[in-house]
């Protein structure tokens, strides 16, 4: 698997115990491709009925949220799989869902790191 290239895309957490945590996604993918992906359902997912995230109004792409997105949404190339942190969280992958749920889809493929497989924190968030 090789994803395309971002122009400047970074995965960023903040955690209460650890603080913020980033990652360049090129460094998750390449991190990502000896990893199996699985099925997961969408209803699972934290990220789309969470306030704070947009993507929980993806129902309404005219919100102020959601709208900014669209063209990202769009192009999101649904063959390659979402990735999730070790703590459940989605690390890449956030307009793919987008597009998965606007379509009428239930399911995406993801791939999981474990603490074992997750690439370190890039130093400068």
């Amino acid at each position: 698997m090789s994803y395309p290239t971002p122009e400047g895309h970074f995965c960023s957490w903040v955690s209460p115990d650890r603080g913020e945590e980033c990652w360049e996604v090129p460094v998750l993918w390449e991190a990502a491709k000896g990893l199996t992906p699985e099925t997961v359902e969408l209803a699972t997912l934290d990220e789309v009925t969470d306030p704070n995230v947009w993507i929980c109004h993806w129902r309404d792409p005219t919100h102020p949220r959601v709208a900014p997105e669209l063209a990202r949404i769009e192009a999101a190339d649904l063959s390659y799989p979402v990735i999730f942190h070790p703590a459940g969280w989605l690390m890449d992958g956030m307009h793919r869902v987008a597009k998965t749920l606007m379509s009428g889809g239930t399911t995406v493929q993801a791939v999981r790191f474990t603490p074992d497989t997750l690439p370190p924190p890039w130093d400068y968030c």
